[in-house]
C-alpha cells in the first residue's frame, strides 16, 4: 500500500483482503480507495464436504439434519473472514441452520482434523483454471 504509483508494481490480492475491508473497524488503508483493480487472474469455486459420520447424504440432509440439531454441527473454515468463512456464513443465513464456526489458521491444519470427523461440515476451496 505503500509504493509508489510507478506503473511497475503489482499486488495480488487474496478475496480474505477485500472481505476483511468490509468487516475490520480500523485498516491502516482503505481497500476502495488505494487499490485499483486490474484483472482477475483466478477463481476458486467453493465446495461443501460432510464428515462420513453424518446420516446425510445429499445437501437437504444435511440441512434437516442440522435443523434437528441446532448449535451440534461445527463449521471448519481456513480463518475468519475467508470466503470459506463467508460461504458457510451465507449457507446458515439462507438455510436458517445454527453451526459453529470453527476457524483454522488455513486449509491445511483445517483438513486431517475435518477428515478425523472432529467437524461436521467444511467450505474448501476446489482449484479452476486461471483466466
Amino acid at each position: 500500500m505503500r509504493a509508489a504509483a510507478d506503473g511497475y508494481t503489482l499486488l495480488l490480492v487474496p478475496g480474505s483482503v477485500a472481505i476483511n475491508a468490509t468487516l475490520a473497524e480500523k485498516l491502516n488503508f482503505n481497500f476502495i480507495r488505494d487499490i485499483a483493480p486490474v484483472a482477475m487472474i483466478s477463481s476458486l469455486p467453493l465446495v461443501m464436504a460432510v464428515t462420513p459420520a453424518l446420516p446425510a447424504k445429499t445437501v437437504a440432509e444435511f440441512i434437516a439434519y442440522a435443523k434437528a440439531h441446532p448449535g451440534k454441527i461445527n463449521m471448519a473454515s481456513g480463518g475468519t473472514g475467508t470466503p470459506q468463512h463467508m460461504a458457510g456464513e451465507l449457507f446458515k443465513i439462507m438455510t436458517g441452520v445454527e453451526m459453529v464456526h470453527v476457524p483454522y489458521h488455513g486449509g491445511g491444519p483445517r483438513s486431517p482434523i475435518c477428515s478425523a470427523a472432529r467437524c461436521s461440515s467444511i467450505s474448501a476451496r476446489c482449484p479452476n483454471r486461471s483466466r
